[in-house]
C-alpha cells in the first residue's frame, strides 16, 4: 500500500468541488501529483494552488518536503466571471512557483484556447496563452513532459523565450548561467495553430534532451500571420 503521506494523487471528477479540493490540498502537504482534468477552475483556485506549493500559505513551509511534480489541468473550464487574460497571468505565476514540476498537462485549457480571445485581441501582445508558455519554458527547470496541445500558444513566444535562455547560457563560460527547460524530453503542441517551422527549430536548439515532439495540425497560415 502506498503511503498517502508521501504520495497522493487527486483526480477531480466534480466541476463544483473547488472548495473541497482546496481543503484537500491544504491537508496534504506532501502531495506531489495533482490531476484535475475537465474540472471548472477559478482564478482564486489556481492562485491558491500556487500558494500551497510555494509554501506561502502554510504556517510551517518545511511541511512541503518534495513539492508538486505533476500537474494536469487538461481541458479545464474557467469560471464565467474570470477573464481569460487574468486566468493566464495567474496560471503563469502559479507555475513559476512550482520549481520541481516534471510533468505538466494544459491541453485544451479553456483560457488558452483560440476561441477565448478574438482575432483583434491577438494583435496586442502579450497573447494570454503566450504568457503561460513563457513562464513554463523559463521557470520550470525540472520539466520533462509538456502537453499544451489544442491551445493558442504562439511561435514567437516559444522561439523568443528559448532564444533568451540559450543566450543566457552563452553569457556564462561554464554554461551554468542558463535556467529553463534543459531537461524537456516530451512535448505535445499538436493543434496549436499559431505555431510553425520556427517552433520546431527553436525546440531542437533549446531543448537538447528532446526525444518526442508532436507538432501535428499546427501552422494555420491565416492565424500564423497574426503571431
Amino acid at each position: 500500500m502506498v503511503d498517502a503521506a508521501a504520495y497522493f494523487t487527486c483526480v477531480c471528477v466534480c466541476a463544483r468541488a473547488q472548495e473541497a479540493l482546496l481543503k484537500l490540498v491544504d491537508g496534504c502537504p506532501r502531495m506531489t501529483d495533482f490531476r484535475a482534468a475537465y474540472a471548472t477552475v477559478s482564478v482564486v483556485f489556481i492562485s491558491a494552488v500556487g500558494d500551497h506549493w510555494s509554501g506561502a500559505s502554510r504556517i510551517d513551509s518545511s511541511d512541503v518536503t518534495e513539492g508538486l511534480t505533476r500537474l494536469d489541468l487538461s481541458f479545464c473550464k474557467t469560471a464565467d466571471t474570470d477573464d481569460a487574460a487574468v486566468m493566464c497571468e495567474t496560471l503563469a505565476h502559479t507555475l513559476a512557483q512550482c520549481s520541481v514540476l516534471r510533468t505538466l498537462a494544459l491541453a485544451g485549457f479553456a483560457a488558452m484556447r483560440p476561441d477565448t480571445v478574438s482575432l483583434d485581441d491577438t494583435l496586442m501582445p502579450p497573447h494570454p496563452a503566450d504568457v503561460v508558455i513563457e513562464a513554463v519554458l523559463a521557470g520550470c527547470p525540472c520539466l520533462v513532459e509538456l502537453d499544451c496541445s489544442e491551445t493558442d500558444i504562439g511561435a514567437g513566444a516559444v522561439a523568443s523565450t528559448l532564444f533568451q535562455l540559450e543566450n543566457s547560457g552563452r553569457s556564462s563560460s561554464s554554461g551554468e548561467g542558463r535556467s529553463g527547460c534543459l531537461g524537456l524530453a516530451r512535448v505535445n503542441f499538436s493543434g496549436c495553430r499559431r505555431l510553425g517551422g520556427e517552433t520546431f527549430v527553436a525546440l531542437l536548439r533549446g531543448c537538447p534532451n528532446l526525444i518526442d515532439l508532436n507538432l501535428g495540425y499546427c501552422c494555420d497560415e491565416e492565424r500564423a500571420q497574426v503571431s
